[in-house]
């Protein structure tokens, strides 16, 4: 099928988008982009393509703290001006992504199918400018990015770094040498982020911070890791204070150290007493 003349496609691009039309009409997307521009059907795309923002990074909320913390790790600001920030996650992530998009346009968050993965698009420079402004986000930021010392100083800080975390975090399990379980910590990004990170715990913990490590991965690029449940329950109960926003597959390891905690601590006194009965008994 072929489109028949202008003021069919004209009609149709009142109700559809390109896309649907494609799929109504079944010829390529590409055969109806190169109709719109040689019949100069521009002002209709303009509008068709025109979405809706909302810059909730002008208010401090722990929304607006937990995405610009999420941007912070794994978002890309790019374009000529700088004004287009994209977020790409795999699949797996996709209602969590579309969650986070939900916040700040009504622009669909789009599939790869070639690599699996989802992608959430913003192009809007008051935006951008906001992430520059006060949360330092620019582009090319992954070797040079540093958190703003307000944000940290802030009483919804946790929240702006629970956000960074999800981001380019993770959360482990594994079993120690004694068979108990243990969850582990780690997070990436620039030495001084992670130092920003080390430094935050320190004063917001209720525990003695003594064993971690800051690896360097790669140039600029550096790993702060905790091992243990105590230490990772008191980092996990930090961040996630009063949260309604997170990635719920970290959260969900995350959230075994404390109960692991208990766990541990009941499989040891059962060891113990069952040594003390076996001495009995020998005895």
């Amino acid at each position: 099928m072929t489109i028949k003349n202008k003021s069919e496609i004209t009609e149709l691009l009142k109700t559809k988008s390109i896309k649907n039309i494609s799929v109504y009409l079944n010829i390529s997307q590409l055969t109806i982009y190169r109709f719109i521009k040689n019949n100069n059907i521009k002002n209709i795309i303009k509008k068709q393509n025109s979405y809706n923002y909302n810059n909730i990074f002008l208010h401090d909320t722990e929304e607006s703290l937990y995405i610009a913390g999420f941007i912070a790790a794994d978002g890309c600001v790019s374009g000529n001006s700088g004004n287009c920030l994209e977020i790409g996650l795999a699949q797996k992530d996709k209602l969590f992504l579309q969650k986070i998009n939900s916040y700040i346009t009504n622009r669909s968050v789009s599939d790869k199918l070639v690599t699996k993965s989802c992608l959430m698009v913003v192009s809007n420079k008051e935006i951008t400018k906001t992430l520059f402004e006060k949360f330092n986000i620019t582009p090319n930021k992954s070797l040079t990015y540093s958190i703003p010392t307000w944000v940290l100083n802030h009483k919804l800080a946790h929240h702006f770094l629970r956000g960074y975390v999800d981001g380019d975090g993770c959360w482990k399990q594994s079993l120690n040498k004694n068979n108990h379980i243990q969850i582990y910590f780690k997070n990436s990004g620039t030495k001084i982020v992670m130092e920003q990170f080390l430094e935050t715990f320190r004063k917001n913990i209720n525990y003695e911070i003594k064993k971690y490590k800051i690896i360097q991965k790669q140039k600029n690029i550096y790993r702060l890791e905790f091992g243990g449940n105590c230490i990772c329950s008191k980092i996990c109960n930090y961040l996630y204070k009063d949260a309604t926003i997170y990635l719920d597959r970290k959260r969900n390891i995350a959230m075994l150290a404390e109960s692991n905690i208990v766990k541990n601590i009941q499989i040891t006194k059962k060891k113990i007493l069952t040594r003390h009965f076996l001495n009995i008994k020998m005895a």
